[in-house]
């Protein structure tokens, strides 16, 4: 049996040159090989009898075979080959279907670029399966408050980050410098969004831009960026119609370090200000305590656990109400703040 082990070398080199290399193994030597065929004969066999998709999308591009590449653009098990095949044809309903099931990130930008349909591109950027690709396609589209949505609505920082500084978007900034991080990595671009928040907010200071400052304060919902834009207008500049434009915001549940914060910078721009409590109704629950549900069978008193009080005035009926007035000159600004329990 020891000359079987001589021979069997010799048989496997006999094999090899039998076979072609378009059968080969090896992947890579098999897809070399057909790169090596010219004659068409030869592709047609190929494309006839062989069953690996790799070979076939060579052999129909090779080829400019429509009918193959579209039929590996629809049964094709690798999402790669199916996209490549449907470019090949330049199919565009057949690659933005593609492109909406696709998860390679690379892969799904890559079909993009062969779709100019702008409805097309619309439904890419709404309905695709990873935020990258809508993102890619609303860019193409050149449709700024389409990748403002995609931003907002994506966990992935760095996503925000990007569509934050090509769009110059502050209260995209602001969404991700406040947002709860998961990481270490996202706690990176947070810092890099505040970073950049306080020196876009020091510019507009630094240039006396009040106009741009108040928008930035009516636009952004977290209080202490509000606050902290209000603090940076010189005093110099908080004439009474920036007051009053600060007054129209909803201060209800600013920290009172915060108010402190704000009015202690009014008094610097020669600002008289004085505080007193009053009271009003509640406006979250009109002044009555919640009911309890109609099924409750006797009614539950107001001491149950089901029974939940106002969040603001804690079932009260009532609020207490912090009325600031700043006043200079013949110059009056009142500031009424509800303060919650």
């Amino acid at each position: 049996m020891a000359y079987l082990r001589h021979l069997a070398p010799l048989a496997h080199s006999v094999i090899d040159k039998l076979v072609p290399n378009w059968r080969h193994p090896d992947p890579n030597i098999r897809l070399a090989a057909v790169g090596r065929i010219k004659r068409e004969a030869s592709l047609r066999k190929i494309a006839a009898t062989s069953k690996d998709d790799h070979i076939l999308l060579l052999v129909g591009l090779k080829l400019k075979d429509h009918k193959l590449l579209q039929r590996l653009a629809r049964l094709a098990t690798d999402e790669q080959i199916r996209l490549s095949s449907a470019m090949a044809v330049g199919d565009q309903d057949l690659i933005c279907r593609l492109v909406l099931e696709c998860w390679d990130i690379e892969l799904g930008k890559s079909g993009i670029k062969h779709i100019s349909r702008p409805g097309l591109l619309k439904k890419i950027a709404r309905l695709a399966a990873q935020d990258h690709i809508r993102l890619e396609a609303a860019r193409k589209l050149g449709d700024r408050e389409a990748m403002r949505k995609i931003a907002l609505n994506s966990f992935d920082l760095e996503l925000r980050w990007s569509v934050a500084n090509q769009l110059k978007d502050y209260i995209l900034l602001a969404e991700l410098a406040n947002c709860l991080p998961s990481s270490s990595e996202s706690r990176v671009w947070q810092r890099k969004a505040l970073h950049a928040l306080n020196c876009h907010l020091e510019q507009l200071a630094s240039r006396g831009m009040v106009e741009e400052l108040l928008k930035f304060i009516t636009k952004v919902r977290f209080y202490t960026l509000k606050a902290a834009a209000f603090c940076k207008i010189p005093p110099s500049l908080l004439g009474q119609r920036v007051l009053l434009a600060m007054s129209r915001q909803n201060m209800q549940y600013m920290e009172p370090d915060l108010l402190d914060n704000i009015f202690e910078h009014i008094r610097s721009a020669c600002w008289q200000v004085k505080t007193r409590f009053t009271h009003q109704v509640c406006p979250h629950c009109r002044g009555s305590a919640p009911e309890p549900p109609d099924w409750r069978s006797p009614p539950a008193p107001k001491s149950h656990p089901d029974n939940y009080p106002c969040p603001d005035c804690g079932g009260i009926g009532s609020l207490a109400i912090r009325v600031t007035v700043c006043q200079r000159n013949n110059r009056i600004v009142v500031f009424k703040i509800p303060q919650t329990t």
